[in-house]
């Protein structure tokens, strides 16, 4: 599945970083990102078209983060389209 996912520093442990990667891995994503705006947000390399994978880190812990809604709006536009 296409997934965007965000988890802040102060709560960025093996069992958030399993989770992320679980979506990274479903995607059949490389390890590898690129740098996407906003600042914060990467995309994992590789993964199928129908399913791109973009995690967003930020700094705080399990809150909606201030880049959170622009972010993923963006990321859902690919496949809705402006609107």
């Amino acid at each position: 599945p296409a997934a965007w996912v965000t988890i802040g520093d102060g709560e960025l442990e093996p069992a958030r970083e399993d989770y992320r990667d679980f979506f990274r891995d479903q995607g059949g994503c490389e390890p590898t990102t690129t740098a996407i705006e906003p600042e914060g947000c990467v995309e994992y390399e590789g993964c199928g078209i129908e399913s791109p994978v973009v995690f967003c880190g930020h700094p705080a812990g399990h809150v909606w983060p201030e880049i959170g809604t622009d972010a993923a709006r963006a990321f859902f536009q690919r496949f809705y389209g402006a609107r």
